[in-house]
């Protein structure tokens, strides 16, 4: 594990105006968090110093007074939203006995195979939460992904993490996931839809087809009750042309 050095001074300042008077003489206003609360300030040389470090995992020695030294680790840095410039610096206090929330950084060995074979590395995480003492922090967490093929993924379960160390992240949280290249996925996908809609196509002109056949039948059908009905009313009416004729001949007879 990397350590840092660095001075720091008990801060008497407190107020909007005297901390911006603090920072004019060049001086940075923080706060030592974990055991006992420290208001402390640190120089602009000893904040650079863990500025140049923040992407790194490493913890403190710090020094309060040239008396009271103390183990930490860096908590956070707060920038002006405007000018960008450090304006507050947060560190924890690390104590022996005493379990503590730390970031570690998640270190991705190895060359996947399937990106050989055409895929890209989609990375999501690059940190993991643990919680530990302070003498079973680990510098980083190491995993091996040369195995990994098109569709593979690593998980926080899927990680090695040694016996003393509690981690706070979900286990099905994903790490990195070997997909496939831009674009392909969308062809494929275009060309299923364009499947679906040919055979959608067919299924209506055929729908169509069968209706206009039954629509046909039921025309003909119509037609043809028209016409046995026609039928049958000359067949009533031949009758009464007869039975009227034999009436009239009769008459003549007598």
């Amino acid at each position: 594990m990397k350590y840092v050095d660095i001075e720091a001074i008990t801060r008497e300042e407190k107020g909007k105006n005297k901390i911006k008077k603090m920072r004019a003489q060049n001086y940075i206003p923080a706060v030592l968090y974990g055991g006992e609360l420290k208001i402390i300030k640190l120089s602009y040389k000893e904040v650079e110093k863990l500025y140049n470090m923040r992407h790194d995992n490493f913890l403190i020695h710090i020094n309060i007074d040239k008396k009271d030294k103390k183990d930490a680790f860096l908590k956070a840095i707060q920038y002006d939203p405007v000018t960008n410039k450090i304006i507050h610096i947060d560190l924890i206090e690390l104590i022996a006995g005493k379990t503590v929330h730390i970031k570690i950084p998640i270190e991705l060995t190895g060359s996947p195979e399937g990106v050989k074979m055409g895929g890209v590395v989609e990375h999501f995480m690059w940190e993991l939460n643990i919680e530990c003492l302070p003498k079973d922090i680990p510098e980083l967490i190491t995993t091996d992904i040369t195995n990994l093929q098109i569709g593979d993924s690593i998980h926080v379960s899927d990680l090695q993490i040694r016996e003393g160390i509690r981690v706070l992240d979900k286990p099905d949280q994903v790490i990195l996931t070997i997909g496939l290249p831009a674009g392909v996925g969308a062809e494929e996908e275009e060309a299923a839809e364009a499947a679906e809609g040919e055979v959608a196509e067919g299924e209506a002109v055929e729908g169509e087809a069968a209706e206009g056949e039954v629509a046909e039948g039921e025309e003909k059908k119509k037609g043809k009750e028209k016409t046995d009905g026609k039928e049958k009313k000359e067949e009533v009416k031949a009758p009464g042309k007869g039975e009227g004729k034999d009436k009239r001949d009769k008459k003549d007879k007598k």
